[in-house]
């Protein structure tokens, strides 16, 4: 039979005419006509590759249009996305950039504190977590505190112990000061000779950018401005969805899938509650560990492992190969290089509906939820 009608009930149906029935066609033939695939490189072919496709041409004209001179990958989420953009765009310098949350919100502690006790100290309560554990992710002491490090942070001490945070801010933020100097040495030899820069992420609050951008205006006087990207932002029922409310409206960050904006039907629909977050991020992540931040003596400190290694590199297969045979039709159709964010998430949704699909795709897989260096299965 027709491999189009055979398989028309597994494709997306609300994706805009031309740009779907190219994605259908494309998917159909390979899933369908060539050898079996893992379900990881079927997951980057189906979900993936149009999505870093069209987000890499939107990074491209944004670039453009604030008359960018560099644009910075965020690692990990940007990993694939540079390379992807690197092969086609051609005339705007990029750079790979180590940076995270956890390194972002250390080095902007007093900057930003709320910020600071929500992702080390709210994000973690009643997780089975400890205060040792805690203030060890925050490269911090238990004991210069007077706190107990076997002690549970828990809804009932909470409140003590993000108050003796906010009280002690400017000690802790005195006990970053190397940090400082490493991350200004290693971000100004990156981006001191720019004057506009683009910043890339896959999600979700934009703190990335916010952070970067708070550090060399208000830190390192540096007077650049910057633009965060990000694919999709903070979703209608995540932790602080508002978070962001205010860069989204003024510009500062700019989004290419959905927003509380943009496309309101995926904002409303994409649940972090039910992992959807880390699916999407895992279309992004790259092959090598994750970075926790700047060390005293100026080095770069990473995990000592790198989970989902070979899981990664199938997707981003997956992904090349979708990329490839889309570009080759479009060599054809230049027009087909505007794919919109909600043709692009799309495939995505229609994944995510599917809870036995994700289960066989990431069976064995871990993420870090906590950002706090422990990996938990999916």
């Amino acid at each position: 039979p027709c491999v189009n009608r055979f398989a028309e009930d597994y494709r997306p149906h609300n994706m805009s005419y031309i740009t779907g029935s190219v994605y259908s066609g494309l998917v159909n033939a390979r899933l369908y006509c060539s050898e079996k695939c893992s379900p990881a490189y079927e997951y980057g072919y189906k979900c993936g590759g149009l999505l870093v496709l069209g987000y890499c041409g939107f990074i491209y004209r944004t670039a453009k249009e604030k008359n960018a001179d560099k644009i910075l990958f965020f690692s990990r989420d940007g990993y694939i996305l540079k390379q992807i953009f690197d092969s086609i765009y051609k005339d705007i310098p990029t750079e790979y950039v180590y940076w995270s949350r956890s390194a972002a919100t250390k080095l902007c502690a007093d900057i930003f504190p709320f910020d600071y006790v929500r992702r080390f100290i709210s994000h973690k309560v009643n997780r089975g977590i400890t205060l040792g554990e805690v203030f060890d992710a925050m490269e911090l002491s238990c004991e210069a505190f007077s706190l107990n490090p076997d002690e549970l942070l828990t809804k009932a001490n909470e409140k003590r112990i993000s108050e003796l945070i906010f009280d002690n801010i400017h000690v802790i933020t005195k006990a970053y000061s190397k940090s400082f100097d490493a991350a200004e040495k290693y971000l100004g030899g990156i981006i001191s000779d720019s004057k506009s820069i683009i910043t890339v992420d896959c999600g979700w609050a934009g703190s990335g950018s916010i952070m970067l951008d708070a550090l060399q205006s208000r830190r390192y006087k540096m007077n650049i401005s910057v633009t965060g990207l990000l694919a999709c932002t903070n979703a209608k029922d995540q932790y602080d969805s508002d978070y962001s409310e205010t860069y989204l409206a003024d510009g500062k960050l700019i989004p290419y899938c959905f927003s509380s904006s943009l496309n309101r039907r995926y904002y409303e629909n994409h649940r972090p509650s039910m992992k959807h977050n880390i699916y999407f991020e895992l279309l992004f992540g790259a092959p090598e560990p994750s970075f926790r931040g700047f060390s005293s003596d100026g080095e770069l400190k990473f995990d000592t492992e790198s989970e989902n290694s070979e899981l990664t590199l199938q997707i981003h297969n997956g992904e090349k190969d979708f990329i490839s045979d889309y570009l080759k039709v479009a060599k054809e159709a230049p027009m087909l290089m505007n794919i919109s964010g909600s043709d692009a998430y799309a495939p995505f949704a229609a994944a995510i509906s599917d809870k036995k699909y994700l289960s066989d795709v990431f069976k064995g897989a871990v993420f870090d939820e906590t950002t706090a260096g422990g990996k938990t299965k999916i």
